[in-house]
């Protein structure tokens, strides 16, 4: 177990040095960010010059990359150029609040995926139609389009709540709403095909030879059984949810990780992209850790195959 842990973590070692890599490599590819933010009418060359010397940006990129890894284990990535602040601190207080709306999501997805994917499952009339149509519908909806769609119902059509901002459970609704439609709409289907095939199987018949409910069933046998599916999802959630914040963030005005990576990459300020990236990367090669021990927990044959 020991060596299977060690081997997850190596790998995600080597996934965050590939990310470091690229990202310093990709933004460099950008340009000088003090020549691509100074108004070339305002400010002399003289001026261009002593600024990117102080920076740092005029020596050779290899030397700017090794110190750039060094700050990276450090968590140090440099000043931002608009802010005049520490990068890492600006990323690490919006780390909050996109904390708070990816778990709003991912709780109003597992609530609503898992009871939906059991009564689909179960059943082969009008619900389990109804059930995939709504799934296949939500799975299918652009979360930007979505997210604009309910602004104009819930705070402009019908002025029920706020159609953007922090701080209420009322501002919270709408974000969460926008942004766990796709997941849960996209989980409802894999689960149900799952815990269909378990429904299928013969333990089931042998428990209800036995006497045992419905609900038994489905609790003690069929949802363990189908746990390895659940984790995988839950895994997938995560990492969607976190590509989904920075359109959801932007549209609602809400102020987490991913508003203020489109901000930077809007702005230019580069040191900002790079933490950013960098701690969404680091925040998806975690989940990835955690669901593969999960699931060789789950299942021992996937601990001893790796």
């Amino acid at each position: 177990m020991a060596h299977y842990i060690a081997g997850r973590f190596m790998s995600g070692f080597a996934v965050m040095a590939a990310l470091v890599t690229i990202v310093f490599f990709a933004v460099n590819v950008i340009g000088n960010p003090i020549e691509l933010l100074v108004n070339p009418e305002f400010t002399s060359q003289e001026e261009v010059d002593q600024l990117v010397e102080a920076a740092g940006y005029n020596r050779p990129v290899f030397e700017r990359y090794v110190e750039y890894v060094g700050g990276v284990v450090r968590g140090d990535f440099g000043t931002s150029v608009l802010q005049g602040r520490d990068a890492t601190e600006i990323v690490i207080e919006r780390i909050p609040a996109t904390a708070l709306l990816a778990g709003a999501a991912i709780l109003v997805t597992v609530v609503v995926s898992i009871p939906l994917a059991l009564i689909g499952a179960r059943s082969r009339g009008f619900a389990d139609t109804a059930i995939t149509t709504v799934a296949t519908a939500l799975a299918s909806l652009p979360s930007f389009w979505f997210a604009i769609a309910l602004i104009f119902l819930f705070a402009v059509r019908i002025p029920w709540l706020p159609s953007g901002g922090y701080g209420s459970f009322e501002q919270l609704i709408l974000p969460t709403l926008a942004l766990a439609a796709l997941p849960t709409g996209f989980t409802t289907l894999v689960l149900m095909s799952a815990i269909r095939e378990e429904y299928d199987a013969q333990y089931v018949a042998v428990a209800r030879s036995k006497g045992l409910t419905e609900r038994v069933i489905a609790m003690r046998h069929v949802l363990r059984n189908a746990a390895l599916i659940m984790a995988t999802q839950i895994g997938l959630l995560v990492i969607s949810l976190m590509n989904g914040t920075v359109l959801i963030e932007a549209v609602f005005a809400w102020p987490g990780l991913g508003q203020v990576a489109l901000q930077a990459v809007q702005t230019r300020d580069l040191p900002v992209v790079m933490a950013s990236v960098v701690y969404l990367g680091l925040l998806v090669t975690l989940v990835n850790i955690v669901v593969d021990l999960a699931y060789s927990q789950l299942d021992p044959r996937v601990r001893l195959a790796g």
